[in-house]
């Protein structure tokens, strides 16, 4: 049977209300939810997070089964500033660590868009070229991690 997840927004919950929430969504049935690019953001804000939110799903429940990834012109892969590509890669792996010790298996991460109408399709070459070697860097760590890059 294929799971069915919830996208819950946990930004919005205090550290006293959030074990209540997660007990309420359990006790409506719910069993899996999304870590959300909005929890992985919280959690890159402050580890000691991970370890919070990883016991309260455990105590109510509840457990997480797949993920989205941050994203945005500055996190996506195909982001055209060769830093900011540097730094999204390197974020993503440290995402897959997160989400490794969350029991996390599938991210859904954004590659990117044209913002820009292009008719001899340069900027399409190029950020091809920029996901491709996002990609080359990312897939070798999620393999090992066990996650599926979706």
């Amino acid at each position: 049977m294929v799971p069915f997840t919830f996208l819950f927004d946990f930004q919005n919950l205090t550290s006293v209300s959030r074990p209540y929430m997660l007990e309420g969504l359990a006790a409506c049935g719910i069993r899996n939810l999304v870590a959300g690019d909005g929890l992985i953001g919280m959690i890159f804000k402050d580890y000691s997070l991970l370890y919070t939110i990883k016991k309260e799903m455990d105590d109510a429940g509840l457990k997480f089964v797949d993920s989205h990834a941050m994203f945005g012109r500055k996190l996506d892969l195909n982001t055209p500033d060769e830093m900011d590509r540097r730094i999204s890669v390197q974020r993503l792996l440290i995402t897959f660590e997160f989400l490794n010790y969350l029991g996390v298996d599938t991210i859904t991460v954004h590659v990117g868009n044209i913002q820009v109408p292009d008719p001899q399709n340069i900027l399409v070459k190029q950020n091809i070229e920029r996901i491709e070697d996002s990609l080359s860097k990312i897939l070798p760590a999620a393999e090992k991690a066990g996650i599926t890059v979706c």
